[in-house]
C-alpha cells in the first residue's frame, strides 16, 4: 500500500473515532477518492471546493446589496447560480459512465457531472464552506436536501436543477420509491446523519460492483467502509462472500467467523455458518 493509500486509512480511522454529527464529508470523500486512485492530487480538489465556496459566498453577497433577504431563498439561489448555472455541475444518467466514477468526489469535479447522490454531497460540502447548513433527508432512494436558513427551510432536489418541493412532491417521490402503499411520515423527513451519507454512496457503489461481477473492486470498496465504520458488523459478511469469490479462503474464513460472533439474527447466522462449513471443507480438501 502506498504512502497515499496509507494516510487516506489513517484519514478514515480518525473520522471513525470522531464525533459521527460532524464528520467531515469532504475530507471522508476524499480519502475514499485516493484509496481508488492513489496518485491523485488531493490538494487540487481542496482547492476547487474552496473556489466553488467563495464564488457561493461572493454570489451571495451580490443578492443581498440588491437588496434580497439573507433567507434560505437566497442562499439556495447563489449556490443553485454558481453551482448549476455556472460551473454546469449536474446529474448524471445510469448511461453516463461507470457508477462507481459518478459517485467519486474527485470524478464529479472534474467532469462536472455525477449521481444525484453524489451532487447532494456536493452541494452539502459547499454549504458547510459557505458556514450554511444543508441535510440530505432519509427519503430512500431519493436524494433530496433540506436548506436550513434563518427562516423557513427549504426541501429541493439538486438533480433537478435545485427545484423546490412541497409535501405533495415528497409524497409522490417517496410512492414511486417506496411503494404505492406508502405515505409522508415524520421519519422521511428527519435529516441523514453524514456517516449515513456516507455509507448510502459507498453502499450503491458496493453493490454496483458486486452486481458488475467486480468483486475486487467490491471488495476494495469494502475495506474503505470498514476503515470509517469499524463497529458495522455487516461489513464483514461483505468481505467475507468477496474474500470468497475472490479465492481468499482464509481471509473469507476469519471474517464470517468474525460476522457469526456479531450478528443478534439468528437466520443470517444461520446461513453464514453455512458457508463457513462449506469454505471449511474446501479449504480441509486443499491440505
Amino acid at each position: 500500500m502506498s504512502e497515499a493509500e496509507d494516510q487516506a486509512i489513517a484519514t478514515l480511522k480518525y473520522c471513525a473515532a470522531s464525533d459521527a454529527s460532524a464528520l467531515n464529508l469532504y475530507e471522508v470523500f476524499e480519502a475514499f477518492s485516493i484509496l481508488e486512485r492513489p496518485d491523485l492530487r488531493s490538494d487540487r480538489y481542496t482547492h476547487v471546493i474552496e473556489k466553488l465556496a467563495s464564488k457561493i459566498q461572493a454570489r451571495h453577497k451580490q443578492f443581498i446589496l440588491a437588496g434580497a433577504k439573507n433567507d434560505s431563498g437566497t442562499r439556495l439561489a447563489a449556490m443553485r447560480d454558481v453551482l448549476i448555472r455556472d460551473e454546469g455541475v449536474a446529474a448524471l444518467g445510469d448511461d453516463d459512465g461507470d457508477l462507481a466514477f459518478q459517485l467519486d468526489i474527485a470524478s464529479a469535479l472534474d467532469r462536472r457531472g455525477a449521481h444525484p447522490a453524489m451532487l447532494a454531497v456536493i452541494f452539502m460540502i459547499a454549504a458547510d464552506q459557505c458556514g450554511w447548513a444543508v441535510d440530505m433527508l432519509s427519503v430512500p432512494k431519493t436524494y433530496i436536501l433540506r436548506m436550513n436558513g434563518p427562516d423557513m427551510p427549504l426541501i429541493f432536489n439538486p438533480a433537478q436543477e435545485c427545484a423546490l418541493l412541497q409535501a405533495h412532491d415528497i409524497r409522490a417521490l417517496i410512492k414511486e420509491n417506496v411503494g404505492g402503499s406508502a405515505e409522508l411520515s415524520a421519519a422521511y423527513m428527519q435529516p441523514m446523519s453524514r456517516f449515513d451519507v456516507v455509507m448510502t454512496v459507498e453502499n450503491l457503489i458496493k453493490l454496483h460492483r458486486i452486481a458488475t461481477e467486480d468483486y475486487d473492486a467490491a471488495l476494495r470498496t469494502v475495506a474503505a467502509m470498514q476503515a470509517l465504520a469499524p463497529q458495522e458488523y455487516r461489513l464483514l459478511l461483505d468481505a467475507g462472500v468477496l474474500y470468497a469469490r475472490t479465492r481468499q479462503t482464509q481471509a473469507a474464513i476469519f471474517a464470517l467467523d468474525h460476522y457469526i460472533s456479531k450478528t443478534p439474527d439468528p437466520r443470517s447466522r444461520a446461513e453464514a455458518q453455512a458457508l463457513l462449513d462449506d469454505l471449511r471443507q474446501i479449504e480441509a480438501q486443499g491440505e
